[in-house]
């Protein structure tokens, strides 16, 4: 009933969406004003962070085999084409979520930090910053089109969180653990923090 109920907001965020679907990386460079020109080591370092969890995505996806939404409702009638693989956990929340927690890691405050507004009193405290609220908004985009149910997203996000918790774990902890036996990554990973330096 819930993703029934969504469908009146499909034209405000169509365009959005739809821009989404491939690939949402722009929204994320956008959002945090950074390139493969200003920031090459954080685009790389992300670029291997949606790769794994595209792969993690697509190990449940085929674990769980849940059908699309739209499968059980066609009145939802999604207006792309919908994918072919399961709909548990969402891949573009698992990846958005996984992207933002890498920003989030990497930009330090700037990825973690929420300016108040006039109208709006909540902090960093409370609320999450802008890689977080973006993925958030790329997870719902997903559900107005009537790819997947809440609980996609939801599944997604856990998996995002559960899954940097393990890598920075086996890694090192940010920012102040060793890399082990990974030198690339912490050379990558330390690259990249450099970029967001004058920000913290």
């Amino acid at each position: 009933a819930n993703l029934l109920e969504a469908m009146e907001f499909r034209t405000k965020v169509l365009a959005e969406a739809l821009s989404q679907k491939d690939s949402f990386m722009a929204h994320f460079r956008g959002a945090m004003s950074f390139s493969k020109a200003t920031h090459p080591n954080t685009v790389y370092l992300l670029q291997g962070a949606l790769r794994i969890s595209q792969f993690v995505a697509m190990y449940y996806k085929d674990i769980f085999q849940r059908p699309r939404p739209s499968q059980l409702w066609p009145e939802l009638m999604p207006p792309i084409v919908v994918p072919g693989h399961a709909s548990f956990p969402s891949g573009h929340a698992t990846e958005a979520y996984f992207v933002a927690r890498w920003l989030e890691l990497i930009a330090g405050p700037a990825g973690a930090n929420v300016v108040p507004s006039a109208t709006n009193s909540t902090t960093a405290a409370d609320s999450p910053g802008p890689p977080a609220r973006l993925a958030q908004r790329i997870a719902r985009n997903r559900e107005v089109l009537g790819l997947h149910y809440p609980s996609d997203s939801a599944a997604g996000r856990m998996i995002a969180d559960e899954l940097i918790k393990k890598i920075t774990g086996s890694f090192g902890s940010y920012p102040t653990g060793s890399f082990g036996s990974y030198p690339k990554l912490e050379a990558l990973f330390d690259a990249a923090r450099v970029e967001w330096a004058e920000f913290t």
